[in-house]
């Protein structure tokens, strides 16, 4: 999901729009993975999951310094297919996502406009070496995305949903058992940025990101076999973006937290509920609230 400045706009409306590229789409550059992610799911299944998200943002910050009421609020929805096999002893789960995104300006830089359209296509196949067994939920996975630039750009505009550049993110992930209904899981992952050539309103500069990287881990408490409860921290760094070669200075270094619950409503659909907001950001929008809800169905 890319923001992206015209070269018309100028002083703090410009500024703002360049923290945008830095902010709002760094919820997307890295994956961020719910409780329960890293057990490996059986080979054969069909696994169909539907995703959906809005946060709200009211304060943008610039190298730490706040700028007050510069609203920002959006909403993704994402529709995801897996289908795990067995490979050799190993579970490969191939996957696709299809994002869709709309968001909303206001306050300071409502000047910006919105934006809605379906995102970048994204590629998945998720590699578990060590998968979880009846006596033990231990397991150990590389998961490689590739991020395809077929969403929605138009270089004349100030918002754009579609990045215009390719992206790979390699994340590897695991879960430990500490108790019987207790586990903790982690997960570290790299996000390489291809370059957008037709960045600007007139489409002649190139855009450019060094690499953005994430930690995540939760706490997770098994109330019964089909119920989870967790808390996580995630925290983002890295993903300076040069304009031309001329730095923007945007380092990221979110920290972030959030609140899950999920059960089986019934023994092939899954309901998760997360909720969560920013605790520190030094560059881009802070989120004050995010609401993930996720549907998953196995057939």
């Amino acid at each position: 999901m890319n923001i992206q400045c015209f070269r018309s706009l100028a002083g703090l409306r410009s500024v703002f729009a360049m923290v945008l590229t830095a902010s709002v789409v760094s919820s997307v550059h890295a994956i961020d993975t719910d409780p329960g992610d890293w057990t490996a799911p059986p080979p054969g299944t069909n696994l169909f999951l539907l995703y959906a998200q809005h946060a709200n943002r009211n304060a943008l910050y610039t190298n730490g310094q706040q700028t007050p009421n510069a609203k920002l609020g959006s909403d993704v929805a994402i529709l995801r297919y897996v289908r795990p096999v067995d490979v050799s002893g190993l579970i490969v789960a191939p996957q696709v996502l299809l994002p869709w995104a709309r968001l909303r300006t206001g306050g300071v830089v409502a000047g910006l406009g919105n934006a809605s359209s379906t995102g970048d296509l994204i590629l998945a196949s998720p590699i578990w070496f060590a998968k979880a067994g009846t006596a033990s939920r231990n397991s150990f996975s590389f998961a490689p995305y590739l991020v395809l630039p077929t969403g929605d750009y138009d270089k004349g505009q100030t918002l754009n949903i579609g990045e215009n550049r390719w992206k790979a993110i390699f994340q590897f992930g695991g879960t430990y058992q500490l108790s019987k209904q207790i586990d903790a899981e982690g997960a570290i992952d790299a996000t390489l940025f291809g370059k957008n050539k037709d960045f600007g309103a007139s489409g002649a500069d190139t855009l450019q990101q060094k690499p953005l990287y994430q930690l995540q881990g939760s706490l997770n408490w098994h109330q019964s076999p089909g119920t989870l409860f967790a808390v996580g921290l995630s925290h983002t760094f890295g993903g300076v973006q040069t304009v031309n070669g001329v730095s923007l200075n945007n380092e990221m270094a979110t920290t972030k937290m959030a609140l899950t619950a999920s059960t089986f409503v019934s023994p092939s659909l899954q309901v998760l509920v997360s909720v969560g907001r920013d605790l520190k950001v030094d560059n881009g929008f802070k989120e004050s609230s995010r609401l993930n809800v996720r549907m998953l169905k196995v057939f």
